[in-house]
């Protein structure tokens, strides 16, 4: 790869790092910007609710792009009881990363039962630590970088585990730039949730 090549894509990573920094306190987006509790409300009541992206607003799919008032819904059984817990994506940035919570249904209530920051996919793993089963977030870091963080259920909630970034490219001492089919992978977490 030439140069140029090569500080056009370092200034792009650097572009998406401040843009993704940034986009949150620019738009006055934080963990707790949009409503949930008419969405869990109407959960709790028995509602039929869309998965997808919908609008806290109308409990409906959503027509437009609207992150105050959107939040992408996802129902999984982690336990296997027959009965789905609910996770709620929101306050997403344009790379996809979000604001994650699920919720259980305990009785005509609601407990949470994660909350954490910066996922873009969720991953029900086969196994699990206790009743529910362990779950695999990942977070868009690039276009070439993608953490992993795997959660498990302590007994009360959801803890992180232990965490992971896959690469797909690398800069040698030259400068050159390498992009790999299998990834560099380089253990470790970022911060405790």
């Amino acid at each position: 790869m030439d140069k140029t090549k090569r500080e056009k894509l370092e200034a792009a990573g650097w572009m998406a790092i401040l843009v993704l920094g940034l986009f949150p306190v620019a738009y006055g987006q934080d963990y707790n910007n949009v409503d949930r509790q008419r969405l869990l409300q109407e959960w709790i009541k028995g509602t039929r609710l869309p998965s997808g992206v919908i609008s806290v607003r109308t409990m409906k799919r959503a027509t437009k792009f609207d992150p105050e008032a959107n939040v992408t819904v996802t129902f999984v059984d982690l336990d296997s009881d027959g009965r789905e817990e609910l996770a709620i994506q929101s306050n997403c940035a344009p790379v996809g990363n979000c604001a994650l919570e699920i919720y259980k249904k305990t009785g005509r209530h609601y407990r949470k039962i994660l909350a954490t920051d910066m996922v873009q996919t969720i991953k029900v793993l086969p196994v699990g630590h206790g009743k529910y089963n362990d779950l695999k977030l990942g977070t868009h870091d690039s276009a070439v970088d993608t953490y992993y963080r795997i959660f498990v259920y302590s007994g009360t909630r959801y803890k992180q585990l232990r965490c992971w970034l896959e690469s797909y490219s690398y800069i040698d001492k030259n400068g050159n730039v390498h992009e790999l089919k299998k990834p560099i992978i380089k253990k470790g977490c970022e911060s405790g949730d």
